[in-house]
């Protein structure tokens, strides 16, 4: 006869239930023996690693094309590179055309997305020189444009989101490195139209309440846009990698509310 037991609450990940006692159910050393389907992706190559919270409804590793984005900036170059690589191998190198101010950025375009709590995340490294990195994204719904975004600059290491107007409120001064990957993700609310929370790195900072910019737009259809930007801030090329760009759809809460 079957012994009848409950599963203890400990260990990581969930358990085999398909596995009889002691082996599936209960955890060996630290960890279960059989992990969920997210360990499994993320151990087959999956870029989807740095935060696994939200459903992916759309990725790029850069590890075949660049036709999913559009390049743009006067002088602007963007190429898939083997120099640096967050994962797989591959990366994009979007790089200015040469002079003070000058701007490059990458543009990919989606359906208009059923609206939820939403995950915007892409890795960067960038070369050293000094510049302003910007992850947004643009939201049209037929008569209003929605566009939040995070604004990071270097030398001043000043970590800003765009409020309500656009006006960039000040969140942290952050160093980030110019020799590895850093991982940025915005989580943005599109049912209230405010910011939910942003990941940077080891940090998260609680950015729920706060509005996000809007304004009119009864020309453009509805769809979703996300824009990884770079502006140089001192005169000649600068350049930097992005890798594993990453949208999510049914982002959960902050803890607590």
């Amino acid at each position: 006869m079957s012994e009848i037991y409950t599963v203890k609450t400990r260990g990581i990940g969930l358990p085999d239930y398909a596995q009889p006692k002691p082996v599936g159910s209960v955890p060996v050393g630290p960890i279960y023996t059989s992990t969920d389907i997210a360990e499994l992706a993320a151990r087959q190559g999956s870029p989807v690693t740095f935060d696994r919270r939200g459903n992916v409804i759309w990725y790029d590793d850069f590890g075949s094309s660049l036709n999913k984005w559009v390049i743009g900036g006067v002088g602007a170059t963007c190429v898939i590179t083997n120099a640096y690589a967050r994962a797989r191998g591959l990366s994009a190198l979007l790089t200015t055309g040469g002079g003070l101010g000058d701007i490059a950025t990458m543009q990919h375009a989606e359906a208009y997305p059923t609206l939820s709590k939403m995950g915007f995340e892409f890795s960067f490294d960038y070369d050293g020189n000094v510049c302003e990195i910007r992850l947004g994204t643009h939201l049209y719904n037929g008569t209003t444009e929605y566009y939040p975004f995070i604004r990071w600059n270097q030398p001043d290491n000043d970590l800003s989101y765009g409020d309500e107007t656009g006006a960039l409120v000040h969140i942290a001064f952050e160093e980030l490195s110019d020799v590895a990957f850093n991982t940025m993700k915005l989580v943005v609310d599109f049912e209230t139209n405010q910011y939910v929370r942003l990941l940077l790195n080891n940090l998260t900072y609680d950015l729920s309440g706060k509005g996000i910019p809007s304004t009119p737009d009864a020309v453009t259809l509805p769809q979703l846009l996300l824009t990884p930007r770079l502006e140089a801030l001192v005169v000649g090329v600068v350049g930097v990698f992005v890798d594993d760009v990453i949208i999510t759809q049914n982002e959960p809460a902050n803890v607590g509310e």
